[in-house]
């Protein structure tokens, strides 16, 4: 039994997020209609993404919240090195 799934998608290829649209959430929804998923933005560089309602003013507690700790939380910088022709991420904290 699966108790959340991830669904990753890349926020600088539109067709990555359509498919995610088109067919990774319809399918959850019929074949997993009670399990929660997460919808994962990659290769933006953003602290974190939140959402939030200007209508209701839902999740609008979280978005300052998470302005906070992105600025007390010490920044985490990325470092590319190269092995061979594959690039890989390491992260460094300051």
């Amino acid at each position: 039994m699966t108790d959340v799934f991830l669904i990753c998608f890349s926020v600088v290829n539109p067709a990555s997020f359509q498919n995610v649209k088109e067919e990774w959430v319809p399918e959850l929804k019929e074949y997993a209609p009670n399990v929660p998923f997460l919808l994962v933005g990659t290769q933006i560089g953003a602290y974190c993404y939140v959402e939030c309602s200007a209508l209701t003013q839902k999740g609008l507690k979280t978005v300052f919240d998470e302005a906070i700790i992105a600025i007390l939380t010490p920044k985490k910088h990325t470092v590319k090195k190269r092995i061979g022709s594959r690039c890989i991420n390491c992260c460094l904290i300051t």
